[in-house]
Formats: structure tokens, sequence, C-alpha cells
């Protein structure tokens, strides 16, 4: 599967681009903005197909995701060590996906359907974030979600390497045509799935 990370500032046309690749293909948006308001996350998804909230995780403002129809909660990992156990359980009793971000191969709690994993390549929109120590051989299967600096010209060789789900943001959104740059990234991931 192929996601789409949002990228943190409110972007002009966001809701007509995720509307575009929602109808594209887009099984998962994951909603990425840790400073905008309430009021802007409202008019941002008021604009949204209202038949694919429920293909978006909330990563900031989770009591908006319910009003919105969606229970998928991603907790980044800073989140995710803050809060204790009894707090999973209460979300896995209401029945909420819950995704998280690992940096390093850690036991996730039974509760987190996947883990973002990364950055597997030098990121595209965050400054600094560099792979490392081939960070990609250590994530496989489906409980983990490759991101960071995926593009439709690397994305083959994670699949290749036994991963089944990957993350992108500024292959996407920085991108003259966003919708464009999905659907080759979705082509090419696809692609690879039949080969592998």
């Amino acid at each position: 599967m192929v996601m789409v990370v949002t990228l943190p500032e409110m972007l002009r046309d966001e809701a007509l681009h995720i509307n575009a690749m929602f109808a594209a293909g887009l099984q998962r948006l994951h909603l990425r903005k840790p400073g905008a308001s309430e009021a802007a996350l409202r008019a941002l998804m008021d604009a949204v197909d209202e038949q694919c909230y429920h293909r978006i995780a909330w990563h900031q403002s989770h009591h908006l995701a319910i009003r919105y129809g969606s229970k998928r909660l991603h907790f980044p990992e800073w989140m995710r060590l803050r809060y204790q156990p009894d707090v999973w359980r209460l979300l896995q009793v209401e029945q909420c996906v819950l995704s998280t971000s690992i940096h390093k191969p850690v036991q996730l709690p039974d509760c987190f359907s996947y883990a973002f994993a990364g950055p597997v390549f030098d990121s595209i929109s965050k400054q600094g974030y560099t792979a490392g120590n081939a960070i990609h051989t250590l994530f496989t299967g489906n409980a983990y979600v490759a991101l960071g600096g995926i593009t439709d010209a690397n994305c083959c060789q994670l699949r290749s390497l036994g991963i089944r789900s990957i993350a992108v943001s500024g292959a996407v959104w920085q991108a003259a045509d966003p919708v464009t740059a999905f659907q080759k990234i979705n082509t090419a991931w696809h692609t690879a799935d039949q080969l592998y």
C-alpha cells in the first residue's frame, strides 16, 4: 500500500489534491498538521470528500477525527512514549486503528496496527533527516510502513526487500503536480508488487 502524509503547513488547493488522489486510488492519507488551528483543520476537512473520511489517519486533534468519522489515530513516537498503556486499551475498546512512528526496531504494543519506520532514504521534505545505516533492512513485514525519501524511482528497491507498505510526503507535495506524482509512485509500487 502507498500512503500519503501531508506536509505540516496548509497548502493552496490541498483539499482538491487530496480528493483527486483518493479518486486516483489513494487508500490512506495521514493528516499531519502540528501547527494548524482547529478552524484550519475543519476548513480543510470540510473540503475533502466525506466518503473518504474513514481513510484519513489523524496525527493531531484526535477528537476531531471522531467528528469526521475516522477512528484512525496516529501517535508520533514522543507521544506514544508519553502515554500509559491504559490509554491504548481504551482506544482499542473504542475500535480505533492506531499507528505510530519509530526510528529503530522496537517491540510495539499489540494495539498498534502499524508503525512508520525511517527514514529509509534521505528525507525530501525534512532537512537533516538522513537514512543512516541502511535502516530499510531492519523493518520488513506488515507492521512497518517505510517512510523517508521515497520516490517512484526508488520504491521498487524497498519492495524487493520485503517491505509491504510505504508512505510518501515530499515526493508528492513538493512536485509541480502532486496528484501525478502520487500516481507515478503508486504505479511503480504496484508494478513492483507483481514482481516480488
